[in-house]
Order: structure tokens, then C-alpha cells, then sequence
């Protein structure tokens, strides 16, 4: 091969090379220069129960002013985040509207961010905050307070987003002590409930569920057992002090009944 067709070879060589790197240049640049996405606008969250989830379901829909760009949601608890994979709910979607799906209570910040089709996220938008209440209340500590006359007071002490209760009556069968029945016997929105009976001495049980704002309920609570007594208590052993009684003033005072769950006295004149 001569030198002079060696030399050409070489020269065409120089050029394709030349050639290829101006296009990784331009193609670099083009990629450099394209615009990075818009934040998008007017995130809004479509709820019912003034801002609260429905059972943990969050929909939340944006507008955005390109349709050649797919979105990028992030969740958090905290306000201030700075959106990272961490935080990546969910990826290249290409409607303007997502659902999600949360099973605790608590408070939750969600960002969009636009991707172009040359793959760059844009700048997230500001942070929507959303209020979820996803568990029910936890089932009341009852107390059952055998009164006398035939009263049972059962009482507790209101859960946490408890508003209202509903009363069991529970029923052991007598054939089978493992095996019982419950019934709704009442309602209430207080923190004590008062039955009556008439079969002296006879043991009754008892549970409390409650319930939310949203009809959620909780587990009933543990059985508890008032006894009906027709009777009521004995009469106390009253003494009288009337050292005073130039002045006016008689002393009462008497022994206390056995019944040890006695509240109060009358007195009469």
C-alpha cells in the first residue's frame, strides 16, 4: 500500500472521529438545555369529614399545565421534607391524580414532582397535609356497681375518640359454661349505664363497646358481673349527742353498714 493511500485512510479515520465527538457534543447539550418541569399547581386532596381520610384512603388530585410529563408522589410525617427515594410512593405516573393507602392514625404530608420525557424531576410542590383516622377506639374499662333495689350501675372512663356506647347483656348457658351469647340492651352517649332487676341476689354480666364519630367500633370490653339486692342495706346504729342542744345543735353519728360498697345516707326528721 502506498504512503499516499495510507494517508487518506488516516484522514478519513481523523474525520469520523471528529465527526462522532461533535455529535456526543450536541447531543449533551440539547440534553443540558432542555427546560426542567414546572412545580405542579393547585394541589388539592378530595376528602369527606373535613380533611380526615375515608377509612385510610387519600385521593389526591393537581393540575399541570404540559401533558408530555409523567409524576412522581412522596410521602412523609414531617412537613419540611425534602423529597428523596425514601420517601417515593410512587413513580412515572401519567394521570394527575393518585390514591393512596394508609392503616395508622396520624398526620401525613404528600409532594408532587413533574418528570420530563428526558428524565428530570422538576421541583416538588409545596406539601398537602392530611389527617387520618383509620383505628377505632379502644374498648372501655367497665366497673359494675351492685346497688341496692335491684340497681346496676356499670361505668367507665370514655376512650380516646370515643362519642357514643353501645350496652351487651352476655349470657353464660347453663349447659355449656364455655359457650355464651351476647345482645345489644341499650345505648348511650354518657360514661355509665343503669339497669334494674328483680330476681334477688342473682349475678348479671355485662359489656361496653364504643363507638367513633365515623360508626367504627371497638372490641367489647371485659365481662363484668353486678349483682341485683332487692333488700339494700341494714340500718346503721344511730347515737345521738345532745350536749349542745342549749345551742341548738344535735350530734348524729352512727356505724357504717357492712355493705362495703354503702355511698351515702338519708336522714330523716
Amino acid at each position: 500500500m502506498t504512503r499516499l493511500k495510507k494517508g487518506k485512510i488516516f484522514r478519513n479515520l481523523v474525520l469520523l472521529f471528529v465527526a462522532m465527538y461533535m455529535l456526543t457534543i450536541f447531543t449533551s447539550a440539547s440534553t443540558n438545555i432542555m427546560p426542567i418541569p414546572a412545580i405542579p399547581s393547585q394541589l388539592d386532596v378530595n376528602l369527606s369529614g373535613k380533611g380526615q381520610s375515608i377509612n385510610g384512603t387519600i385521593f389526591l388530585s393537581w393540575n399541570y399545565p404540559q401533558s408530555d410529563v409523567t409524576f412522581n408522589v412522596y410521602r412523609n410525617k414531617d412537613s419540611d421534607f425534602i423529597p428523596s427515594k425514601r420517601h417515593l410512593i410512587a413513580r412515572n405516573i401519567e394521570d394527575m391524580n393518585f390514591t393512596d393507602q394508609v392503616h395508622k392514625d396520624g398526620e401525613y404530608y404528600y409532594k408532587i414532582a413533574a418528570i420530563n420525557t428526558w428524565g428530570k424531576i422538576g421541583q416538588a410542590s409545596l406539601p398537602i397535609r392530611i389527617s387520618v383516622n383509620v383505628e377505632p377506639p379502644k374498648a372501655p374499662i367497665v366497673n359494675a356497681i351492685s346497688g341496692y333495689h335491684g340497681k346496676i350501675i356499670l361505668e367507665w372512663e370514655a376512650p380516646k375518640k370515643a362519642v357514643s356506647y353501645e350496652i351487651l347483656k352476655y349470657n353464660i348457658l347453663s349447659y355449656s359454661p364455655l359457650t355464651y351469647y351476647t345482645y345489644k340492651m341499650g345505648s348511650t352517649t354518657d360514661t355509665s349505664y343503669e339497669v334494674q332487676y328483680n330476681d334477688h341476689m342473682r349475678e348479671y354480666t355485662f359489656q361496653v363497646i364504643a363507638i367513633d364519630a365515623l360508626g367504627r367500633k371497638s372490641a367489647p370490653s371485659k365481662v363484668v358481673t353486678g349483682i341485683c339486692d332487692l333488700v339494700g342495706p341494714e340500718a346503721p346504729e344511730l347515737s345521738v349527742d345532745a350536749t349542745l342542744a342549749s345551742e341548738g345543735k344535735v350530734i348524729l353519728s352512727w356505724t357504717t353498714p357492712a355493705d362495703s360498697d354503702l355511698v351515702s345516707y338519708e336522714i330523716y326528721r
